[in-house]
């Protein structure tokens, strides 16, 4: 089995091209369970990201720039994260 992604409706307009009985088969493609829900994972991401967020703004007040360096870091890393799943992996 592939870990391939897939869009329901794209599959729905395979069918149709192929004149095959759209409807019974549509209701159960629209029945198949999600795979991968982009929503979800965007919102722990940016979870993920106001945490390290916090976490550096502390580090800044106690003085301590390195470690306050390292949570910007992450936190940037989330951000690209969250921009690279909204767009499908495609720049």
């Amino acid at each position: 089995m592939s870990n391939d992604l897939i869009s329901r409706s794209a599959v729905i307009d395979v069918i149709k091209r192929h004149e095959c009985d759209t409807s019974r088969i549509a209701e159960g493609v629209m029945e198949l369970p999600v795979a991968y829900d982009v929503d979800k994972v965007v919102e722990q991401l940016r979870k993920n990201h106001d945490v390290e967020k916090d976490r550096a703004a502390e580090y800044d007040e106690a003085g301590r720039l390195d470690l306050m360096d390292e949570h910007d870091a992450k936190a940037e890393a989330y951000r690209n994260a969250i921009k690279i799943v909204k767009s499908g992996g495609i720049e």
